[in-house]
């Protein structure tokens, strides 16, 4: 069978995850940021659980829609957050790709 964006377990999870109004917006916030976000404060700005956000970056990261990595600073290790906008928008136009051949 043809892989298209409708079959595609990576598309599947892309969508499921931006199913939750508060992954996007996580993922909205992250993609708005001229440089790459850290997670503590992501969740103040949010008013969230540390281990709420975590949660969500651990989704969008699977989903393929950010990268994680952990920096090291004077007062510990921080968790930093990059889009991988590439991925989303591939991903995005492959839909509107498979939509416009099948109309």
């Amino acid at each position: 069978m043809e892989r298209t964006p409708i079959n595609d377990p990576a598309m599947g999870k892309m969508l499921k995850v931006l199913g939750s109004s508060r992954a996007r917006e996580i993922l909205f916030r992250i993609m708005h940021n001229s440089k790459p976000v850290v997670a503590t404060s992501l969740a103040k700005e949010l008013c969230l659980t540390d281990a709420a956000v975590c949660q969500h970056l651990r989704k969008l990261e699977d989903a393929g829609l950010i990268c994680r990595h952990e920096q090291k600073t004077q007062n510990g290790f921080v968790m930093i957050i990059e889009p991988q906008t590439a991925v989303l928008r591939e991903r995005l136009l492959s839909i509107v790709s498979h939509i416009d051949t099948e109309l």
